[in-house]
């Protein structure tokens, strides 16, 4: 892929989305509050691209059909992400948040 910009905060609004495959583009900015709104979510990968900030307060806790998750790993708050899938290394670059 060679998706380049922001995650618009509109993506939202994909509420029947279940499975979101953005890893390995050019994406820049912070990950979108609105992603916490796609709770049938069972995959979400954002690895490979330059996102910075935060993982969104909530956003795990939210997407309860979670099963697998790809981050950057040099977002901030990936010890919150680890204790809701059950993670006990916080340096993770994938988690598996079921078994």
């Amino acid at each position: 892929n060679k998706l380049n910009g922001s995650i618009p905060e509109g993506i939202g609004h994909l509420t029947m989305l279940t499975r979101l495959d953005l890893a390995w583009n050019k994406l820049v900015g912070e990950i979108p509050q609105s992603i916490s709104k796609l709770t049938r979510l069972t995959a979400l990968l954002l690895s490979g691209n330059h996102l910075r900030g935060e993982v969104p307060a909530g956003m795990v806790e939210a997407l309860t059909g979670l099963e697998v998750l790809y981050l950057p790993a040099h977002l901030t708050g990936r010890a919150r992400v680890g204790r809701m899938c059950n993670v006990s290394q916080a340096s993770y670059k994938y988690v598996k948040c079921k078994s």
